[in-house]
Order: C-alpha cells, then sequence, then structure tokens
C-alpha cells in the first residue's frame, strides 16, 4: 500500500486477495479465518456461506501444500495483512504473504 504525497491518500491496492506460502501442514481454513481475520474482514463465499479461504492440496494424496489465498472484503485490509503478517510466525513456520489474484500461485521471489 504506497502513500501518495501529492495527493496525501492512500493509493488502492489492486486485488484484495493474498497469497501465503509456508503455511504448517496440519493448519485449516478456520486457523486462517482466526488468524487472518484479525486484520480485517474475510470475503464470504455466498455459495457455500464460509470464507474464501482456499487451501492447495496435492491432487494425488490430498495432503495440504503448504501455501493458500484468502480474500478480503476490501484491498486495503489485503495490503494490511500482508505489511503486518509477512515473515512472522504463525503456528510454528515462518510464512510470506504478497497480494495476488484470486486462487493464483504467484512464484515468490526473495522479499525483503
Amino acid at each position: 500500500m504506497a502513500y501518495n504525497a501529492d495527493t496525501m491518500s492512500f493509493e488502492e491496492p489492486d486485488t484484495d486477495c493474498i497469497y501465503i506460502s509456508g503455511l504448517p501442514q496440519h493448519v485449516t481454513e478456520e486457523d486462517l479465518a482466526q488468524h487472518f481475520g484479525s486484520i480485517g474482514i474475510i470475503k464470504q463465499d455466498k455459495k457455500l456461506k464460509k470464507p474464501k479461504i482456499w487451501l492447495y492440496r496435492d491432487k494425488g494424496s490430498g495432503t495440504l501444500k503448504g501455501d493458500g489465498t484468502v480474500t478480503y472484503e476490501d484491498p486495503f485490509s489485503a495490503a494490511s495483512a500482508v505489511q503486518w503478517f509477512h515473515g512472522k510466525e504463525f503456528k510454528g513456520q515462518q510464512v510470506k504473504l504478497q497480494l495476488t489474484a484470486l486462487h493464483s500461485r504467484p512464484s515468490i521471489a526473495s522479499s525483503p
């Protein structure tokens, strides 16, 4: 979330979705909702009636791959989540976060 000194305002991020990597193998969608929901309101899936949280699984075994996405109601919450949680510990593991398009798996380059 970049501050624009000319307009004295924050520029709106392009997306309301974050990509998280480094998640522990035993994490649940409920764990993510509780933890990452502390910074903003997570969008609700209208069909499933649950938070828009996606955990990636191995197609063959069904085991978690250690990454996922969380979609917020607004882009500022997503940007705040990246700023606040990136590089921090979650359930014993250091997680990396970045803004992303919904359900895409970006390549995470070395980040600060």
